[in-house]
Order: C-alpha cells, then structure tokens, then sequence
C-alpha cells in the first residue's frame, strides 16, 4: 500500500540540519512572493494611477530579499548540495 505524499521518505537523504538550513530562506521566498508581488502590488497598483513611483518599490524590495538570501547562502558555505556541482 503506498503511503500519503506528506509521509513519503525524500528520494535522497536530507539530514535535519540541511532541512533547518532551508526553512529561513523558503520562509524568506514565500513572504516575498504573497506579501510583495501579490499583496503590495496590488495595492500599490491601485494607487498608481495617481502616483507610479510607489509600484516601483515591489522590484526594489524583491531585489533585496533575493540579494540578502543569496548573501546569508554565501556566508553559511550554501550552494550546490554534495555531489552535484
């Protein structure tokens, strides 16, 4: 019988500290992609018929979360997992 999606075993190992590792900047991601590109712009989308310069701030804020993601992957020793890079 196979088992649900949620209790499967990952099809190569991932030990916990790599998982723990991973959690901020999925978190990082996920709050970018909800709050700044769909939330904010729409919000500041609507606002832009009287004034365009604030819709400018959704690619200067997604730019500095990916920025500061990338910059806390590089000083950990992120990158590509063992083995594949």
């Amino acid at each position: 019988m196979e088992q649900p999606p949620h209790q499967r075993q990952p099809s190569y190992p991932v030990d916990d500290a790599a998982r723990r590792r991973a959690k901020v900047p999925h978190e990082l991601f996920l709050t970018n992609l909800i709050g700044n590109h769909i939330l904010a712009f729409v919000a500041l989308l609507g606002m832009a018929s009287h004034n365009p310069l604030p819709v400018l701030a959704v690619p200067l804020l997604s730019f500095l979360v990916l920025a500061f993601t990338l910059w806390r992957g590089g000083a950990r020793g992120g990158g590509a997992p063992p083995g594949r890079g």
